[in-house]
């Protein structure tokens, strides 16, 4: 457990894995790294791991929603999301 005067740990994420139990939800955060080599795909690797309650993960996602919803009115834009994307999960 941390306490006051330990640092906490901050992390970049730029993809994320998910996984779902009946009474768990995993969230994996990765970072993109640069190709090893020309033509190569670049690669990803785990920065950190978080479970959750599923409620708690319910929580998060409203959470989330309406944090995205007040950034984009503050600064009166529309994240963009690939078309391909935006398919799976609806209107986004």
């Amino acid at each position: 457990m941390l306490t006051e005067k330990e640092p906490v740990p901050e992390f970049y994420t730029s993809s994320v894995a998910l996984a779902t139990s009946i009474y768990d939800v995993t969230l994996q955060f990765r970072v993109q790294d640069p190709p090893a080599a020309p033509g190569q795909p670049p690669t990803e690797r785990p920065v950190c791991v978080v479970r959750m309650s599923p409620q708690h993960a319910k929580m998060l996602a409203l959470i989330l929603t309406n944090a995205v919803r007040d950034y984009e009115a503050r600064f009166q834009t529309r994240l963009p999301i690939p078309p391909e994307r935006q398919a799976e999960f609806g209107d986004g």
